[in-house]
């Protein structure tokens, strides 16, 4: 796969959604126009960034009831639900290409 370029990088964390953008500033490619990036977790900090990072945000509290209620479930030796998901939100940001507009010029 040598000389392929992925068009998109989808991090695991905001934090390391972070360093590819600045890695990607080293590369001289343009975000998102080159290169899209997104993430999870929705840390506050990625709405300073520019580009604004695009990042799904989880109900982190939700997410903390969900599971002190299964250890104590568990603790109990009550059945814990099979699978439960809190609640989550996409926050586009600008750090990925929107494919629905036309492409937008390259600052610079």
């Amino acid at each position: 796969m040598y000389g392929c370029r992925p068009s998109l990088v989808s991090a695991a964390a905001d934090r390391v959604a972070m360093a590819v953008i600045r890695e990607a500033g080293q590369l001289n490619l343009w975000i998102p126009g080159d290169l899209s990036i997104m993430s999870f977790r929705g840390y506050e900090f990625g709405e300073l960034m520019e580009p604004q990072l695009a990042t799904v945000r989880f109900e982190n509290e939700e997410a903390g009831i969900i599971a002190a209620r299964t250890l104590i479930q568990m603790c109990r030796r009550e059945p814990a639900a099979g699978k439960e998901v809190p609640g989550w939100r996409f926050e586009p940001g600008a750090s990925v290409k929107d494919l629905r507009r036309p492409k937008p010029e390259q600052p610079g």
